[in-house]
């Protein structure tokens, strides 16, 4: 009965990892639609957690110049019927849905 290295086939497979960041390395090189979906999970993440700070305009406060408003500078994403910033709107909205950021803000 012979044994089996099994260090030697992992390397050959090329799944050796010795720290926690080879292992996310590898996993993203693995998986890369797991990867992108957790980036994208991270950024929702940290637009609800800093949500006071990275948005400038009040999501529930209305301006009836900026009604409509196309995407600029100044509205990101632009403005609803009502005038309210769409950017905000959304960012506020991750912070609602999120628990550990509504307990965070609350």
């Amino acid at each position: 009965m012979s044994s089996i290295d099994y260090r030697a086939e992992l390397t050959r497979a090329g799944a050796n990892v010795e720290g926690r960041w080879s292992a996310i390395r590898f996993l993203a090189r693995r998986y890369p639609l797991g990867a992108f979906g957790a980036v994208i999970m991270a950024l929702c993440v940290f637009a609800a957690l800093f949500a006071p700070f990275i948005t400038v305009y009040d999501p529930l406060s209305t301006n009836a110049a900026a009604s409509l408003a196309r995407p600029s500078a100044q509205h990101w994403l632009g403005c609803d019927f009502m005038g309210r910033d769409v950017y905000s709107r959304i960012v506020y909205g991750a912070l609602s849905r999120s628990p550990s950021a509504s307990a965070r803000w609350g």
